[in-house]
């Protein structure tokens, strides 16, 4: 288990915090563990929502392999029908 040790001062914000934890610029607060702050969901990924995060983009990469296979069954279909 990862000791915290909470030793770490943002001058931004003021606030004791784990080394590991960044301060986003773009929302102004402190995240744990800050990975970055995407503007596809409008929020910082950091420890508490990454599992989230990495659903979404699995989903949404599932969603586009889904649009390309029916594009192309599409495409097989009216081809075959000329």
């Amino acid at each position: 288990m990862e000791q915290v040790n909470f030793n770490h001062m943002f001058p931004e914000c003021q606030l004791m915090s784990s080394e590991r934890s960044r301060h986003c610029f773009t929302c102004k607060v402190c995240v744990d563990r800050y990975d970055h702050h995407c503007d596809w969901v409008c929020n910082c990924i950091g420890v508490h929502n990454y599992l989230m995060f990495t659903t979404y983009i699995t989903l949404l990469f599932c969603y586009c392999i889904l649009i390309v296979c029916i594009a192309a069954d599409q495409v097989i279909f009216n081809i075959g029908m000329v």
